[in-house]
């Protein structure tokens, strides 16, 4: 039986903190990530915090400012929403 969609958020809530920050990563790593690959990790994480911009802003918000400007620009090159 599939688990039911608000048991699943409930397990992967606590993980959140860990995927935006590796999402920040990402986006600066060395070397870098194809520019493909940047800009859906950006789109996702704009979409995810339109989405559930309560929980979500302050994880954005926490970024190291380079992550959250190369999460902007990337997310601005794939046409999402920078948030």
């Amino acid at each position: 039986m599939a688990p039911h969609a608000g048991d699943l958020a409930q397990r992967i809530a606590p993980l959140v903190p860990q995927i935006v920050s590796a999402f920040g990563a990402a986006a600066v790593q060395q070397p870098p990530l194809p520019a493909a690959v940047v800009g859906q990790v950006a789109a996702t994480l704009a979409a995810v915090a339109a989405q559930y911009p309560g929980p979500m802003g302050p994880l954005v918000a926490a970024l190291p400012d380079d992550q959250k400007a190369a999460l902007q620009a990337a997310a601005a090159a794939a046409g999402a929403a920078p948030s």
